[in-house]
């Protein structure tokens, strides 16, 4: 929003499996509903794996940015998938996608 360029770390391809807060929330609530869940891992994410160089694309389609590459950081983990088929069982169903989730965040940015 203030005209800077955008910089992918590598090529880009390292994926994330992103989860709106919201969506988080509604775990915790299933959890903080079901005492007997107490001490379980769950894994609350979206249950979809996305690209970082897409997500730097799509934002900066709307900002008209530039996207800058930079060497990558020693160690990073190139795919970082979750298995929400637990959660799933439990009632869980993430609503919100990555790309909803960040158009959601710009117009709250842009209010502030």
């Amino acid at each position: 929003m203030r005209g800077e360029n955008l910089t992918i770390f590598g090529d880009g391809a390292a994926e994330r499996d992103y989860c709106h807060v919201s969506d988080v929330v509604d775990g915790y609530s299933l959890v903080l509903n079901h005492p007997e869940l107490k001490g379980q891992v769950i894994n609350f994410a979206s249950g979809k794996n996305t690209k970082v160089k897409d997500i730097v694309e799509y934002i900066a389609k709307k900002f008209d940015s530039k996207i800058v590459n930079a060497p990558a950081r020693p160690g990073e983990v190139q795919r970082f998938p979750a298995d929400i088929s637990f959660a799933e069982g439990l009632g869980f169903s993430p609503k919100v996608s990555i790309w909803e989730g960040i158009d959601r965040y710009i117009d709250w940015a842009k209010k502030q």
